[in-house]
C-alpha cells in the first residue's frame, strides 16, 4: 500500500517537529517545514540531516502568512505527490500584551499567522480532497479560545477565530467526506513559553513527544469513513497552569 501523505505546518521544532517525526514512524509520507530553510534549522540543532534523508520525509519551506510562499510550497509538494491526505495546521505564534497596550499591528500579526495562515494552506488542499471525497484537516487550536487568561487576548482571539472558521468549513464539506477536527491543547512544554516558566512549571505541562503521539492517533482515525472526531481538548493531567 502507498503511504498516506501528511503536511504539517510550523514544524521546524517543538510540537510540530515531534508530530512530523511521529508521522514518519507511523509510515506516513511526511511534508513538514516552517518559514526558514532547512539548513538554517539544522545549523540551530532543531533537527538533523539524517531525518531529511529518510526516503519518505520532505522539508517544505513555507511562511503561512505570505501567500506567495504558500503557493510556492504547495507547488513544491505537487512535484512530489498529486495530493495531501491529511493537513495539520500547527503554525502559530504567541505574543502577549495587556489589552490596554495592544496595537492593531500586534493583533493583526497573530490573526494573520494563527488563523488566516491555516485558511490559506487549507484552500490549497481542499479542492483535491473534495474532488476525491477523502481527506482530513486537523487544526491545533488552544484552550485559551474558551478560557480566559491574562495578557494573551490577541492570541486567544486568533485561536477562537480559527476554531470558528473551521467549524463552518466542516458543515460545508461534511457531505464530501472531508473531515475537520479542532484540537484544543493546554500548556505544552515548548519554546513558546519563556525559559523561566518552563523551568518552574515544565514538569506540569504536557510533553511534545506524548502529545504528538495523541495527535497522530487522531490523524489516523480521521481516515475512518463512518465517523469524525470534530472537537477534542487535551490538557495536562493536573489541569491548566
Amino acid at each position: 500500500m502507498s503511504r498516506k501523505k501528511i503536511w504539517i505546518t510550523g514544524a521546524a521544532r517543538g510540537l510540530g517537529l515531534d508530530i512530523a517525526k511521529k508521522a514518519a514512524e507511523n509510515n506516513f509520507e511526511v511534508f513538514f517545514g516552517s518559514r526558514n530553510t532547512a539548513e538554517e534549522y539544522i545549523a540551530k540543532g532543531y533537527f538533523s540531516k539524517d531525518f531529511l534523508e529518510l526516503g519518505h520525509v520532505h522539508y517544505i519551506q513555507c511562511d503561512v502568512a505570505n501567500q506567495e510562499s504558500v503557493d510556492k510550497a504547495y507547488q513544491e509538494i505537487l512535484e512530489i505527490t498529486p495530493k495531501i491526505d491529511i493537513l495539520i495546521n500547527n503554525a502559530g505564534i504567541v505574543d502577549g500584551s495587556p489589552m490596554i497596550e495592544m496595537s492593531k499591528e500586534h493583533f493583526d500579526k497573530q490573526m494573520q499567522i494563527n488563523c488566516f495562515g491555516a485558511i490559506s494552506i487549507s484552500q490549497k488542499v481542499l479542492p483535491t480532497m473534495i474532488k476525491e471525497k477523502c481527506g482530513a484537516i486537523l487544526n491545533i487550536t488552544s484552550v485559551t479560545a474558551e478560557k480566559a487568561f491574562p495578557n494573551i487576548g490577541a492570541y486567544a482571539a486568533s485561536k477562537a477565530a480559527l476554531a470558528a472558521v473551521f467549524r463552518s468549513l466542516r458543515s460545508e464539506v461534511r457531505n464530501e467526506n472531508v473531515k475537520i477536527t479542532n484540537i484544543a491543547i493546554g500548556a505544552t512544554n515548548t519554546e513558546i513559553w519563556h525559559e523561566k516558566m518552563r523551568k518552574a512549571h515544565g514538569e506540569k505541562m504536557m510533553q511534545t513527544k506524548s502529545l504528538s503521539e495523541a495527535i497522530i492517533s487522531l490523524a489516523k482515525l480521521s481516515l475512518t469513513d463512518d465517523f469524525n472526531i470534530e472537537e477534542i481538548t487535551i490538557r495536562p493531567q493536573g489541569g491548566d497552569l
